[in-house]
């Protein structure tokens, strides 16, 4: 756990590195985080679009857009809610969620969102009580309130619980907690 913690941390610094000399010297540049703890469900309606997985077997099954909503608190927006949509592509070992959309609502007026991709290590579990963990970078493309206009990079790690899959063969509500850290410039 403190390995992870510390991946965590060298994720934040590397943004900061990361980051265009002028752009840190000429705004105003907070290091965030914090940890958030919700569900990750699946809608086979697919509004992202997501590519079709295509199974060891030849089987092709419909992709789900994957969601998740959590709540938590950050050191930047206080109280948060943490919406995020996202594919999974099954083929690609190196970066298997791909097209991440996020917000983060924190109290009153104040948010951040962005992009993000991630790998799932391992790709992800179908069998209950066996954990999984994806590791991504989330960019910070815009915000709300005191953040509008905001701009960075976060390092995040979520963390989720296999719950198997219904009698009809579709996953599950899997428990999840996420933790990120980064800089917010804004």
């Amino acid at each position: 756990m403190r390995a992870l913690r510390l991946s965590v941390a060298m994720a934040a610094v590397l943004a900061v590195a990361a980051m265009p000399a002028a752009a840190v010297a000429d705004e105003h540049v907070e290091v965030m985080g914090g940890v958030v703890n919700g569900v990750m469900t699946q809608d086979y309606e697919n509004p992202m679009g997501c590519a079709e997985w295509v199974l060891a077997d030849g089987t092709i099954m419909p992709a789900p857009t994957h969601n998740v909503n959590a709540t938590g608190m950050t050191n930047l927006l206080g109280s948060t809610t943490l919406t995020t949509a996202a594919c999974y592509d099954a083929a690609n070992m190196f970066e298997n969620v791909v097209d991440g959309q996020w917000t983060m609502a924190g109290e009153g007026e104040d948010s951040l969102s962005g992009t993000y991709d991630a790998n799932c290590v391992p790709d992800f579990s179908p069998q209950t009580g066996v954990p999984w963990e994806c590791f991504g970078e989330w960019a910070i493309t815009d915000g709300t309130g005191a953040y509008e206009g905001a701009s960075g990079r976060l390092g995040g790690v979520a963390t989720f619980m296999g719950t198997g899959f219904s009698e009809d063969g579709l996953m599950l509500t899997v428990p999840t907690e996420m933790r990120f850290e980064g800089i917010v410039a804004r």
